[in-house]
């Protein structure tokens, strides 16, 4: 099993099978979870999600936030950018630093 995985819409993630990753193709945000079940049963040790899609595992990514494995990174994908990735980004670090360190003054 590849430790790599990508899970996103068709035209987000096709042209990363090239570098030979395992791509999991959802274009239907609402088929998700299934999905990422199977993504977490075949333990891929990390594991790209498009923004989109994110935005509708955010219990479930949440749960892996503590754990080693898999490590977990929302980028964006081709559809628009909704910037919730980075604000994922920026509440684990403020939970882990105990403040927001990247705050705009």
């Amino acid at each position: 099993m590849n430790p790599i995985a990508f899970l996103g819409d068709k035209e987000s993630i096709t042209g990363f099978k090239a570098f030979g990753v395992s791509i999991y193709i959802v274009d239907d945000p609402e088929k998700v979870k299934p999905v990422f079940d199977e993504v977490i049963k075949n333990q891929h040790k990390l594991v790209f999600i498009t923004e989109d899609l994110a935005d509708y595992l955010d219990d479930e990514i949440n749960k892996y936030f503590s754990q080693a494995y898999p490590i977990i990174s929302i980028f964006p994908g081709l559809k628009e950018s909704s910037s919730s990735g980075e604000e994922k980004i920026l509440r684990i670090i403020e939970l882990t630093v105990g403040s927001n360190i990247l705050k705009e003054k």
